[in-house]
């Protein structure tokens, strides 16, 4: 049986949103970015100016998102969150780092709390690929998978920033079999593949969008953390 996460209108309960990216509007969700442009938010105005030129990368986040590093510990409360929602993330990290952060979403979650994670579908460009007759499929299907840049930077500052950040490439992909298999072996249960806006999260379309679920743009996977373990 699926349970639904009633969240009333007095009380929206604390919901993660993880990865949200410059264009995020603010709503009941907590914002977080991992982007060094959400991190130097904290900075003078002159000073974000000038790095941002320097680096020629002048992504301008809403004053209300916060930097997170998915790569260390969250610094959540053990189970003190009702919700995490990371759309189109989980492929920029490590696979190492991706089980920890699994991990790390399932300690700060609430008994009863959701994870949902959004990734784009491996399964689907395999089998566009697979399928193709065309001479660059090859191509197309390395395009879709994000690995690396076709040519390397030109510039001495932006191959410094690749070095340091490389948030921008993808790192693993998943299909809807290993996405479960990740939420599953962290600990969560009634892990099921969903379509845009189906959750038990009633407010999930706050943050969600058509554009980066279904079509083979991404799978939306979600499991509860058990109430008793």
């Amino acid at each position: 049986m699926i349970r639904d996460i009633n969240i009333d209108e007095s009380h929206k309960g604390r919901l993660i949103h993880l990865g949200c990216g410059p264009l995020c509007k603010k709503t009941y969700w907590e914002d977080y970015d991992g982007s060094w442009n959400a991190w130097i938010n904290k900075f003078p105005k002159s000073l974000r100016v000038a790095l941002r030129y320097i680096f020629k990368h002048a992504w301008i986040f809403p004053d209300h998102v916060r930097h997170l590093n998915l790569n260390l510990n969250l610094r959540f409360k053990d189970e003190s969150c009702d919700a995490i929602y990371a759309s189109h993330v989980w492929e920029h990290l490590y696979f190492s780092s991706a089980v920890h952060a699994t991990r790390e979403c399932f300690r700060i979650l609430k008994p009863d709390g959701v994870l949902r994670v959004v990734v784009p579908d491996l399964r689907f460009y395999c089998e566009e690929y697979l399928a193709s007759d065309r001479m660059d499929a090859a191509l197309q299907f390395n395009r879709h998978c994000q690995f690396r840049d076709e040519g390397p930077e030109r510039t001495f500052w932006r191959r410094v920033y690749n070095f340091l950040t490389d948030f921008h490439t993808h790192k693993f992909m998943y299909d809807g079999r290993q996405l479960t298999l990740l939420l599953q072996e962290a600990g969560f249960i009634e892990i099921k593949e969903m379509s845009c806006c189906e959750s038990r999260v009633e407010t999930i379309c706050q943050v969600e969008s058509e554009g980066r679920v279904g079509h083979g743009v991404g799978i939306a996977v979600e499991g509860i953390k058990p109430a008793i373990r």
